[in-house]
């Protein structure tokens, strides 16, 4: 995943003044659970105050006890400069401006703001508030926000007014949990629309207040209408350039990502009592330019580093971008029979690291197998389920799978650990299962006639219809047996309406579709015979499992629609196909088709000459 930084000439005004990093992440984005020990008590001293990491990777500690400001400048291991403070005693908060400039809090009851003037390298006084600031923030217009947890309220002055005017923004002086009210509030944060972001330490909360509101929006702990996050005395509150909020969750050791629901664990993720879990006490948080995540902890006297995993951003399987002409040879090539699939497979998931997934119902295992690999199996997993229908297979290597003929739910077997645990319980067997880069699970019921979808980093997975009315139609907001599903980029819903003939399209959260390709459609004259699957191509393109009429279609607006593979009748012969029910593809382009009926798994390779320019979209390959 490339990064682009909201000081960009597409952010403007804001962005002149931008001084710290927001990276542009996924939804999804992950980072290595053991961090590098970045800086100890050796050049910070006992108890560090706070930490700061400006655009250019620069990082500022305050080592309180030592009465200075170490720097770090990019890539170095030791501190390359130290700033000499005539008086220290916490070192609440600092915010490094984009001019070098230093402005810092030393915690005192008198709310005194200094700052080191990089220029001239001069100390200077630039306002005294009612109380310590326990967290800083400076705007593009010049404003310097003050956090005083003390008197429980966040205050702005413009530090261009020569008389420095107080305005409050939250908190009313006293300590309440009122939605104009603060306890203890700590780290802020105020985005390009210069709305302020409070962590609300007593409160268990944090706060929004849009601008020029001093009524609050609680955004995730007691009080938020998503009880599922719950928080234990949060410190600090950050943004990346997606808006995505992250949250220093100090008492629970960890810090986390805020979801549409529920949340995702960013890393101190083992639990509170785990002797791993290197954030106890941790007060502050930040980016580098590449992701990575510095965390200062004045108990344990270290800065630690947690590295962003690069890959951990990409989807978990092919998407082909081909052109219009793309042809694959017709004649396929046998990848796997029934001694190793056993009989009518359906299960088919090639992942982005041409690892290829199927299941063996007579024997009760996944099986596995690595394009890469001279062996021919690599390895098989026993799930002790009769009858598997379909599969999803995430970054990390999780496999969800349907298993409701036995357990009446949706199964994971985790990969790290080697297990198996229950996602959510369904009412029907799965005929399709994917997974959105949101983490939200679909999964169509083809007996109910509708699509389902629960959200993973909820705490209770409660199930929502996403398409059809769990009766058979073919109106606009039903379907007839659906198969398979996908989610694009834009989080648009695709289903196989197998009953109804027809490829139909749900855009996000909307729940009246339209007919891309089959009865009913704009395009007259093209027929589908019960679709079951369904891949829509980077540049708007679907390849289409054409169940009923055994081949593997392609559709667009452009070309209509062509035949692929299978275009020579049912039969059992190379270029043939019977009841085909899963297409997938991997990082070649080749397309995996599990021939149902013929009990095998073929193989069909892309004619690269075919349109003089081919890629596959596999996120994880592109940094």
């Amino acid at each position: 995943m490339t990064y682009r930084f909201i000081n960009s000439q597409l952010f403007s005004l804001f962005c002149l003044a931008l001084s710290f990093n927001l990276p542009e992440f996924c939804p999804t984005p992950q980072w290595d659970s053991e961090p590098i020990i970045f800086a100890n008590k050796t050049s910070l001293g006992t108890y560090p105050g706070t930490l700061f990491v400006n655009a250019n990777n620069t990082v500022y500690a305050f080592a309180t006890r030592q009465k200075r400001i170490l720097l770090w400048t990019e890539g170095a291991s030791n501190p390359t400069r130290q700033i000499s403070l005539p008086d220290s005693k916490e070192g609440a908060s600092m915010f490094v401006a984009s001019n070098g400039d230093i402005y810092f809090d030393y915690r005192k009851p008198d709310g005194r703001v200094d700052r080191w003037i990089s220029q001239n390298e001069t100390l200077e006084t630039v306002t005294i508030f009612e109380s310590a600031c326990f967290g800083l923030f400076i705007d593009a217009k010049d404003n310097l926000y003050c956090s005083m947890a003390w008197k429980h309220q966040v205050i702005k002055r413009q530090l261009n007014d020569n008389n420095m005017t107080s305005i409050v923004l939250a908190g009313t002086g006293k300590e309440g949990s009122n939605e104009n009210e603060l306890d203890g509030p700590k780290g802020i944060f105020v985005n390009m629309n210069f709305d302020l972001y409070v962590a609300d330490c007593f409160n268990n909360r944090i706060q929004l207040f849009l601008s020029g509101k001093t009524i609050g929006v609680t955004l995730a702990g007691i009080g938020s209408s998503d009880v599922s996050v719950a928080l234990y005395f949060p410190v600090g509150v950050t943004l990346d350039s997606m808006g995505q909020v992250f949250i220093a969750d100090m008492n629970h050791k960890r810090i986390i990502l805020l979801k549409r629901y529920g949340y995702q664990c960013v890393v101190g993720c083992s639990g509170i009592d785990s002797e791993s879990n290197l954030l106890l006490g941790m007060e502050i948080f930040n980016f580098d330019s590449f992701g990575n995540i510095f965390v200062i902890n004045p108990k344990t006297a270290q800065i630690l580093k947690y590295l962003f995993i690069n890959n951990s951003c990409g989807i978990s399987f092919n998407i082909p971008k081909v052109c219009s002409l793309a042809l694959w040879n017709s004649n396929g090539i046998l990848f796997a029979d029934q001694k190793l699939l056993g009989s009518q497979p359906q299960v088919l998931f090639a992942d982005s690291n041409n690892k290829i997934y199927a299941f063996n119902e007579s024997n009760k295992e996944i099986v596995l197998w690595s394009q890469s690999s001279i062996l021919p199996i690599l390895r098989t997993i026993l799930v002790n389920s009769s009858r598997i229908t379909s599969m999803f297979v995430t970054n990390n290597g999780d496999i969800y799978f349907d298993d409701y003929y036995d357990k009446k739910q949706i199964t994971r077997w985790i990969s790290n650990e080697g297990t198996f645990d229950s996602i959510v319980n369904i009412n029907g067997s799965c005929s399709g299962i994917f997974i959105d880069t949101n983490e939200t699970l679909f999964c169509s019921i083809s007996k109910y006639h509708y699509v389902l979808k629960t959200w993973l980093n909820s705490y209770k997975k409660t199930l929502a219809i996403a398409a059809g009315r769990e009766i058979a139609g073919s109106a606009s907001n039903e379907l007839n047996s659906p198969y398979g599903i996908f989610i694009d980029f834009k989080f648009d819903l695709y289903v196989a309406d197998c009953g109804n003939d027809r490829i139909q399209r749900f855009q996000t959260d909307q729940l009246i579709g339209t007919t891309i390709v089959g009865k009913s459609s704009s395009y007259d004259g093209i027929s589908l015979r019960c679709p079951s699957g369904i891949v829509v191509g980077n540049d708007g393109q679907f390849f289409i499992v054409d169940q009923g009429n055994h081949r593997i279609t392609a559709f667009s607006v452009h070309r209509s629609l062509r035949c692929l593979v299978g275009c020579h009748g049912q039969g059992t012969q190379s270029n043939q196909l019977s009841n085909p029910f899963t297409l997938s593809f991997d990082q070649f382009g080749n397309m995996l088709v599990t021939d149902s009926n013929n009990n095998r798994i073929q193989k069909y390779n892309l004619y690269k000459a075919s349109c003089g320019k081919f890629d596959v979209i596999n996120l994880n390959k592109i940094q």
